[in-house]
């Protein structure tokens, strides 16, 4: 909890009309400091010193990615408390702040057009069966969308499961090694209006999380393709809180269609034991010569763990 002195310098720090501003942009997703001066139509230098206060005062949070500084509202916490109730007095039809959401209708027009490029020139690699009514079907009633809580999504390619599952998420962040999927994940998510949910740039094998982090783990058609599935499997128990659940989505060995990267499942209940997770549900979902297996694991609690 913010003591009042905290929360008199947030107020401060907020109470400026570019800041204001800023907030409102911020809240629909993660930006750069360019996006975010072509919308408000300030100068570079300007707007990073908002900035910077508003992330002084915990009002905005800045990542980095290569060459570019993303800003958002916080995921969670005081800081995000704060924003929404700050943003909530914000008029919708002041003319300012009309204007700041077109010009942000803009960016993320460019932003989508950009995506739609890639997937265009990548339609293999970016392919895939989440769009099929049954499976996603399948795995809203596997996983319970009431109780994700907070979620990790390992190798989240173009943020399909973020958008199947990210709703029912408390907070919900993406990972993937691709620089290409992460800004075409960033896209779903937004468009889906997701704003509790963040991309990030990252290597499954080596998760930047703390242990017991979250509340569901997905990887979803990650395994089958990676060099040492047993480790990513062993990066997601460490990532999940005791009684967190980590669902596994992926080709089954009994698809019939050729060309398919598959996977054992057996193999798969293996790496789960050696994780020290516990097996709770398997299900298979046939989808013409394609089958998909789904596999919900369970990291046990401190006193099965004792035991």
């Amino acid at each position: 909890m913010q003591s009042l002195e905290q929360v008199i310098a947030t107020l401060r720090a907020a109470a400026q009309a570019t800041r204001l501003r800023l907030l409102g942009i911020c809240a629909h997703g993660e930006l750069t400091v360019s996006e975010i001066t072509d919308i408000t139509g300030q100068s570079q230098p300007r707007v990073s010193r908002h900035l910077k206060l508003l992330c002084d005062a915990s009002l905005l949070e800045r990542f980095r990615e290569q060459h570019w500084v993303y800003y958002r509202i916080p995921a969670a916490g005081a800081g995000r408390e704060l924003a929404e109730q700050l943003l909530a007095l914000l008029p919708p039809d002041d003319p300012m702040i009309r204007l700041d959401r077109q010009r942000l209708g803009r960016v993320l027009s460019r932003r989508a057009a950009d995506v739609s490029d890639f997937i265009e020139a990548h339609a293999d690699e970016v392919r895939n069966v989440q769009d099929n009514e049954q499976l996603n079907t399948a795995i809203l009633d596997t996983v319970e969308p009431a109780s994700i809580g907070d979620m990790l999504d390992i190798g989240t390619g173009t943020g399909r499961m973020l958008r199947l599952l990210g709703q029912g998420a408390t907070h919900a962040v993406g990972v993937d090694i691709s620089r290409e999927m992460v800004a075409v994940a960033r896209n779903t998510v937004q468009s889906a209006g997701l704003a509790h949910c963040t991309i990030r740039h990252g290597d499954m094998y080596q998760l930047r999380f703390p242990d017991d982090s979250f509340d569901t783990v997905t990887i979803d058609q990650v395994l089958s393709r990676a060099e040492d599935p047993a480790l990513v499997i062993n990066e997601a128990a460490r990532v999940l809180r005791p009684g967190g659940r980590l669902l596994v989505v992926d080709f089954s060995a009994a698809s019939r269609r050729s060309g398919v990267q598959r996977l054992n499942e057996r193999l798969v209940h293996a790496w789960i034991r050696d994780a020290e997770l516990a097996l709770d549900t398997q299900r298979t979902i046939r989808l013409g010569e394609i089958e998909i297996a789904l596999l919900l694991a369970r990291k046990r609690g401190a006193s099965e763990q004792a035991a």
